[in-house]
């Protein structure tokens, strides 16, 4: 199984106040009818003819064919209907289902944006603009202080022109028609922390404040994330330990005499520090600890070391020749694919004595010799 971790950086989150055109989302009772025959219409194989609409929607009448032609023209305006009036578009066919409609709106808005990799769509929020501020949603602008200045905005927001988005401050559907005024950016302290969490699913959250909403806790989704078995090899990589793991066992191979506390000689566990990790596409994120890293022995010789110092350190109980036994197999399991040497109960006991000073000797020899002594 792949080693779990998150990635985190936090995203400045920029603000922008312009006339623009955008549309929201809003109720409009005589046109989701109208989607929704078109939805059916096209399923079944025929065309958005107005007097079909007429007949099968509005009724008899000698002007309803002319009503259903200026439903259709509505729709079209609305982007929710194709040029052709022969299909819904993305945006018609998501108001048929959800019986809300993006209308166009052209006034005074405050977008706010992220550059990042990892947010796909540009523009985070958007809402109609509050009373004139001097780059401080609180504190009006004073009348003797100088107006900021509009100027083009980046060719990276720009993008968003004609698509539509979810935006991540309040969860509501926004298409941006026209965003290519000048605009005047104004100060805010707004950001968003990501948090990527690579995996078979990537889980990809965005929290933090945009303006005066509530706090943001949205998922993200970006096309062509790797999985977390190649970011994890790209991190290791960077810490030029990537010919060290063990792919097989998920686990970092290692000498016995490489490692440096008991977590790591009797759990075979160990973590690994990664400052400011980068990744190809996705930029430079905050330092991180990677716990609870697999460890695993890098040779024959470092493994019957490591199996070892556990055998001395599991003696607790008298060593008879069944417990001896029973424990150099728990142990031998421990390390499955490698020829794992242990000493018998006589030459281990021989050797702990001889370590002994001044006729102080460890727990593990009395357990040993006190077995041999009674020919357990």
């Amino acid at each position: 199984m792949s080693v779990p971790f998150t990635l985190k950086r936090t995203v400045p989150v920029r603000r922008y106040d312009l006339v623009a055109t955008i549309a929201r989302e809003e109720k409009r009772a005589e046109i989701t009818p109208v989607l929704v025959w078109a939805s059916a219409r096209r399923a079944g194989g025929y065309s958005l003819d107005p007097a079909a609409l007429a007949s099968e929607l509005l009724g008899p009448g000698a002007g309803m064919v002319t009503v259903a032609n200026r439903l259709l023209l509505i729709c079209r305006d609305l982007r929710l209907i194709d040029d052709n009036l022969t299909r819904l578009t993305e945006d018609g066919d998501r108001a048929a289902r959800s019986g809300s409609v993006l209308q166009p709106d052209k006034g005074e808005w405050t977008i706010w944006a992220c550059e990042d990799p990892l947010i796909e769509f540009p523009i985070v929020g958007v809402a109609p603009k509050a009373a004139e501020t001097n780059g401080n949603e609180r504190e009006p602008r004073r009348r003797d202080a100088a107006r900021p200045r509009a100027e083009a905005m980046p060719d990276w927001i720009l993008r968003a022109q004609d698509h539509s988005a979810v935006m991540l401050a309040d969860g509501r559907l926004a298409r941006f028609d026209d965003i290519s005024a000048p605009a005047i950016e104004t100060t805010a302290n707004d950001e968003l922390e990501l948090f990527w969490s690579p995996g078979a699913t990537p889980e990809l959250h965005a929290v933090g404040v945009i303006g005066t909403k509530a706090r943001v806790d949205q998922p993200l989704s970006v096309d062509g994330l790797p999985s977390r078995d190649q970011v994890w090899a790209d991190l290791l990589g960077a810490r030029n330990l990537s010919q060290r793991w063990d792919a097989s066992r998920s686990a970092l191979r290692i000498p016995f005499k490489a490692t440096t506390s008991e977590d790591e000689k009797l759990n075979m566990r160990t973590s690994l520090a990664f400052t400011s990790p980068a990744l190809d596409r996705f930029g430079e994120f905050q330092d991180m600890k990677v716990s609870n890293i697999k460890l695993c022995p890098d040779s024959e010789q470092s493994a019957s070391e490591w199996a070892r110092y556990q055998l001395v350190s599991q003696i607790s109980a008298v060593q008879t020749e069944k417990a001896f036994a029973a424990l150099t197999s728990r142990i031998r399991s421990a390390f499955d694919g490698w020829t794992v040497q242990f000493p018998s109960r006589e030459m281990l006991a021989r050797e702990l004595g001889e370590k002994g000073v001044n006729g102080s000797r460890p727990r593990a020899y009395w357990a040993l010799q006190s077995a041999l002594d009674w020919s357990l």
